[in-house]
């Protein structure tokens, strides 16, 4: 059977519609440049497995968070793509869990990192215009050919309720990705996993084919 997963992004986080959600006993077919289930680390709590979708173009950014609003669909970006990744059998997950990639290549490197140093900009002056959000734990993560950024995100929102976000862009030559991950309290993956697979997108970014 084909296999076919459905979801959404709210203001919340992700939306997953298990009644829509079947899982294929085939392997899914992966995009070229994107992470692989097989890559997202594990989560605590949760036994089942990563599900993730077919990359479909990014004319919305579930990667984005209030705090960088980060468009890849801006003239100059070509390949600008997103996947989003959902564990659907774990029932005792909620609903606003999950991972997206977004990603795109740019006319040159200069002008990739220019996008990310904008994307930069917004964050480090986030919590002067959000009056809501905390940006925690920025980290520089740097290796033959990628440069990365990662951040802890913590939205305040009503009634007692906290929006969380593991973020982070990886710059490879022209290509950009942006990862992000709406955990819980209860259901995280550590700060040194989460950084080491924004430099595995960073590394999938070399398979996205030239155009």
């Amino acid at each position: 059977t084909s296999g076919e997963t459905a979801t959404s992004a709210t203001a919340d986080g992700f939306v997953v519609d298990r009644a829509a959600t079947r899982i294929s006993r085939a392997a899914p077919r992966v995009g070229a440049g994107f992470l692989d289930a097989v890559d997202l680390p594990d989560v605590s709590g949760v036994r089942a497995v990563w599900v993730g979708t077919e990359p479909v173009d990014a004319r919305a950014n579930p990667s984005a968070t209030p705090c960088d609003s980060t468009n890849f669909s801006v003239r100059g970006v070509r390949q600008e793509q997103q996947r989003t990744f959902v564990v659907p059998r774990a029932r005792k997950l909620p609903r606003t869990f999950g991972l997206s990639e977004t990603l795109g290549r740019f006319a040159d490197r200069r002008a990739a990192k220019d996008f990310v140093d904008r994307a930069v900009a917004r964050l480090d002056n986030c919590e002067r215009r959000v009056s809501s959000a905390r940006v925690r734990s920025p980290h520089r993560l740097n290796r033959q050919g990628l440069t990365a950024r990662t951040w802890r995100l913590e939205f305040a929102l009503p009634k007692d309720r906290t929006l969380r976000y593991r973020m982070g862009l990886v710059r490879r030559h022209d290509r950009v990705a942006q990862v992000a991950l709406s955990p819980t309290p209860k259901h995280d993956v550590t700060g040194r996993a989460f950084d080491r697979l924004v430099l595995r997108a960073g590394d999938r970014l070399g398979a996205l084919p030239a155009v």
